[in-house]
């Protein structure tokens, strides 16, 4: 039996139950979602309220909320068909799914949601705290960890409303935690490896539905995830560790999970539209056979053997053929004039392996050129057309709107300013400066609170790394937030579409901050 009066009982608060920390959040999260529904927007900002039903005019929440209402009426008369759902998840209102599976059944009110958006920020905050533990291993400095993102505004804004950000960002922290928890052998159990596989389903599956672009990001924390655990499988099967198995078979997962998720993107992505009928055949007219007329034979002139030039590959001019009949040349002038002794046959050696040591550098170099054309090219195009995309449609918080890629060299020179904006950003001068709406200044004023915390949780993360630097798992989350946060600072040039898209990897950065800060306090009582 749940003893309540100890779960809300904080000096007495059993950190030991998972539950406990999900049950504490989603209480939480329940009054918070009532409070603005149903007292703050009513009573003190009655203006911006739409139709007197907590959702706010002129936000994307009122446009989800309103088709969210027509997928649960489709629902109902059993009219929802694949079509619609792949063309409301392209254009981006997933989200409305989820909820009208849930206006289905109960009535279609926002407050009637509540239970559903307080248990998403609940989870995420319980996976959280399960990962930070992973690293700090102390459960006290992890619940630690947990409440900035607990109580922050920005997160609260999100689940009090019908925004995207309500599932995605406990999705993503759900599942960087299940490919932790593949790498986590000392504990990767039967039981443990198909509960890793349950996370990992139910979180891409949620941040497919709900931003399907985001699919390059899962392959980005799948490959690193899949590099990581091979090693540790080379390593444990040198050491004939027991644990052997159990990571082999999370390789051989990961990789089968990798190669299906591979053509998601171009599958879904392509279907943007409810398809339309083909057209009957017997309305497609193909020419009459005297109607084609094939190109005389003496009209048809070939190229002289002469005017016929092997395409070169840089370096490589002489052909194959001319190539061998040299070497044949060579090996057997030197076998004429040597007698055929043994340094003959030495020399022979070495003249060979020189040519196919030639030969290979000239393949490899060609080879070489290739992969630039098509990966490093390809990634350029990639980031500068997005980065272009967001820079053509200027905001009131744009920043470095003239910074502009068109090589390689472009992309590194700006990866110094690009982290510090990653981690920094946005600036407390521009979180001061006048919005476009009163709504707009109060989420300023908000955000410039937020980030004097997390300047002062940054502070410490340095120290978290240096204690725990043995603690692989701890560099896996590392690199995924990094990665991912420069990779949004390179594209993104509106701050408040940074700070929305980098909101889950900073507070897992700053969960860590507040750890160490925790654990420097300790160690200063114990002196």
């Amino acid at each position: 039996m749940i003893n309540y009066k100890r779960i809300f009982n904080l000096k007495q608060f059993n950190l030991n139950s998972d539950f406990s920390v999900w049950l504490l959040v989603f209480v939480y999260s329940s009054i918070l979602i009532f409070s603005f529904q149903k007292i703050l927007l009513p009573f003190f900002f009655p203006s911006i309220q739409l139709d007197d039903i907590g959702i706010i005019k002129g936000t994307d929440s009122a446009g989800f909320y309103q088709v969210a209402i027509e997928c649960a009426n489709l629902i109902k008369q059993g009219a929802l068909s694949k079509e619609i759902i792949i063309y409301n998840i392209n254009r981006g209102f997933g989200i409305s799914l989820i909820y009208g599976l849930m206006f289905a059944v109960v009535k279609q009110s926002p407050i009637y949601a509540l239970p559903l958006s307080a248990s998403l920020h609940a989870s995420g905050c319980l996976f959280l705290y399960k990962m930070l533990n992973m690293v700090l291993n102390d459960r006290r400095k992890s619940f630690y960890g947990i409440i900035p993102f607990a109580i922050y505004p920005t997160a609260a804004f999100w689940y009090t409303q019908f925004l995207k950000d309500t599932v995605i960002v406990p999705a993503i922290i759900l599942y960087i935690y299940s490919l932790i928890f593949f790498t986590n052998y000392k504990k990767l159990n039967k039981k443990n490896f198909f509960l890793a596989v349950l996370l990992l389903l139910t979180s891409t599956t949620l941040i497919l539905v709900v931003r399907v672009y985001l699919i390059d990001v899962l392959k980005i924390f799948l490959l690193i995830t899949l590099i990581f655990s091979i090693k540790v499988c080379i390593f444990l099967y040198r050491r004939r560790d027991i644990n052997f198995y159990g990571v082999l078979s999370s390789v051989v997962f990961l990789a089968l999970f990798l190669f299906l998720i591979l053509p998601w993107e171009k599958n879904l992505l392509t279907q943007n539209s409810v398809p339309t009928q083909l057209p009957d055949s017997n309305s497609v007219q193909l020419p009459e056979k005297d109607s084609v007329q094939l190109p005389e034979k003496d009209s048809v002139q070939l190229p002289e053997k002469d005017s016929v030039q092997l395409a070169d590959s840089n370096s490589v001019q002489l052909s194959k053929k001319y190539l061998a009949q040299l070497d044949a040349q060579i090996i057997l002038n030197k076998a004429n004039h040597q007698n055929n002794n043994l340094i003959s046959y030495l020399q022979i050696s070495y003249l060979m392996t020189k040519r196919f040591v030639a030969k290979v550098g000239e393949v490899i170099k060609v080879v070489d050129e290739k992969i630039k054309n098509l990966f490093v090219d390809r990634i350029i195009e990639e980031i500068a057309f997005r980065r272009n995309g967001f820079i053509n449609t200027p905001g009131a918080t744009s920043i470095d709107a003239d910074v502009r890629f068109k090589t390689i060299g472009d992309i590194i020179n700006y990866i110094p300013r690009a982290s510090l904006l990653a981690f920094t950003a946005p600036f407390p001068s521009i979180l001061l400066e006048q919005g476009s709406s009163k709504l707009m200044n109060l989420s300023r004023r908000m955000v410039f609170f937020e980030m004097i915390f997390i300047y002062v949780f940054l502070l410490m993360v340095p120290y978290v790394l240096w204690k725990h630097k043995a603690n692989a798992q701890m560099w896996l989350i590392i690199c995924f937030c990094f990665t991912i946060m420069l990779s949004y600072t390179l594209i993104v040039t509106n701050i408040g579409t940074l700070h929305r898209f980098r909101y889950p990897f900073i507070m897992i950065i700053s969960g860590l901050g507040v750890g160490g800060w925790f654990s420097v306090f300790n160690n200063f009582k114990k002196r």
